[in-house]
């Protein structure tokens, strides 16, 4: 067998994209949180909670480091806001 292609990659460049494709995801989950939390008072006074979930995809474009190999890697996300009872 003979490797047909060599990624060259470095590792300061890597560390680099992912750590801004990480701080972008946390901004994307703050927004969505942000747009949910501006949501509860139109939501009828019936349902006692709210719940949101979503995923943020990662991919070697993006710039982000991947845990294992391959060429993206995904976060789902939960949010739940819970009326307190009155």
């Amino acid at each position: 067998m003979k490797p047909v292609a060599r990624l060259k990659v470095n590792p300061e460049e890597v560390k680099e994209r992912s750590e801004k494709a990480v701080a972008e995801a946390m901004e994307s989950i703050v927004d969505m949180a942000c747009r949910v939390n501006a949501l509860r008072s139109r939501i009828p006074s019936e349902f006692s909670q709210i719940e949101v979930e979503f995923g943020i995809k990662f991919n070697w474009e993006v710039g982000a480091l991947l845990a294992k190999a391959g060429s993206e890697a995904n976060i789902n996300v939960t949010l739940t806001w819970t009326k307190p009872q009155s």
